[in-house]
C-alpha cells in the first residue's frame, strides 16, 4: 500500500523469494500491450526454475464492478466508473500453498483510504502456471 500512496498508482509486479534467505528477485510486468504482458507472464516460470524459487508473490491494481451494477442483465459498460479499486497480493509456494489478499481501497484526491483487507480463495490460471513450474523443479 505504501507505493500505491506515495505514487498514486502500482505497476504489476512479480516478486521471487530465493531459497536459504538468498534474497529476493523483483520482476516489474510491463502493462504497455496485452502482448508484452502475456509474454513476460510466460517466462518468468522459467526464471522461477533458474532461480529454483522457494515462492513466487504477484502484487497488483485493479478495479472493479458489483455484479449487482449489472441492470437488466446487461453486460457493464466498460467506461462507466468502477464501483472500487483493489490492491492484489497474491502467493504461490513450492509446497504448492496458495495465499492471495485483497485490500479495498478508495481514493480522495491524492489521499488513499485502506476499507479492508481480507484473504480470499482465488483460483485463477496464475496460480496454474506458477504450479506448474514448481512442480518441475
Amino acid at each position: 500500500m505504501e507505493v500505491l500512496k506515495k505514487d498514486g498508482f502500482h505497476h504489476p509486479c512479480v516478486l521471487m523469494k530465493l531459497p536459504n534467505h538468498k534474497g529476493i528477485v523483483p520482476f516489474f510486468i510491463p502493462n504497455d500491450s496485452k502482448s508484452s504482458m502475456k509474454k513476460a507472464w510466460h517466462e518468468i516460470p522459467n526464471y522461477v526454475r533458474l532461480f529454483n524459487a522457494e515462492a513466487v508473490f504477484t502484487i497488483g491494481e485493479a478495479w472493479y464492478h458489483n455484479i449487482s451494477d449489472k441492470k437488466n442483465d446487461q453486460p457493464i459498460i466498460p467506461n462507466r466508473e468502477p464501483t472500487g479499486e483493489i490492491l492484489r497480493v497474491s502467493v504461490v509456494s513450492r509446497t504448492l500453498e496458495k495465499y492471495t489478499l485483497i485490500a479495498h481501497f478508495k481514493r480522495d484526491g491524492e489521499k488513499i483510504e485502506v476499507l479492508s483487507i481480507k484473504e480470499v480463495d482465488v483460483l485463477s490460471d496464475w496460480y496454474k502456471i506458477f504450479e506448474f513450474a514448481f512442480r518441475s523443479i
